[in-house]
């Protein structure tokens, strides 16, 4: 299992969809312990890693909504919640520090560990609060399975809009069409004043 055993043992593959033909096309800048993962999902859907296609469309969303990032950083995964890891390529000969970038809410979560220690450490020893692996048994046990590969439970009201950490605030829907609709939404109103009321909202296709 080589560099991510640990992780291996604790997160089994989930079987490969037919959108993701091989499984093992990887993100060119990411660490070379990361070699046949590419379209691999684990756990029933909780964490996916990229394809090739897959990470170029993560890091758009990336330089969309968080423009000092472009170019600094490398996406490589994502996980049930449709937030977005990265791996900071400026350290990459390191081992590169991985990022959290959360579309639903607009943060950014920077993460003390390589590749290598977050996949056999955080996801391992911490599923709950890299991935919040809870709410997903949660959702999920009331669903009777989680997400497929294509898919994630977003925020129907992101957080920056004001929504709620709740489950009546999520909904299933598609990976590429969440970001795409929570990139719009950042760029148009992150700059807007504290308290003010958006009174409709038309989504550009």
């Amino acid at each position: 299992m080589g560099a991510l055993a640990r992780f291996e043992s604790a997160f089994s593959r989930d079987p490969i969809p037919k959108s993701c033909p091989g499984g093992r096309v990887v993100p060119r800048h990411v660490a070379s312990i990361l070699e046949g993962y590419g379209g691999v999902s684990f756990r029933g859907g909780l964490y996916r890693i990229a394809t090739e296609a897959g990470a170029l469309a993560l890091d758009a969303t990336v330089a969309r909504m968080w423009p000092v990032y472009a170019g600094r950083v490398k996406s490589y995964a994502f996980d049930w919640r449709g937030r977005i890891f990265a791996v900071r390529i400026e350290a990459d000969d390191k081992g590169g520090e991985v990022v959290l970038f959360e579309p639903g809410s607009g943060d950014v979560y920077d993460i003390p560990a390589n590749l290598a220690t977050f996949h056999n450490g955080e996801l391992v020893d911490y599923p709950d609060e890299t991935l919040s692996a809870n709410l997903f048994q949660e959702w999920s046990g009331s669903r009777g399975s989680g997400p497929v590969y294509s898919k994630c439970v977003g925020y129907k009201v992101p957080l920056f809009l004001g929504g709620k950490e709740i489950l009546a605030n999520l909904e299933e829907s598609e990976l590429d069409v969440y970001l795409e609709i929570s990139a719009q939404l950042w760029t148009r109103t992150k700059d807007l004043p504290v308290g003010t009321e958006i009174s409709s909202v038309v989504i550009r296709r």
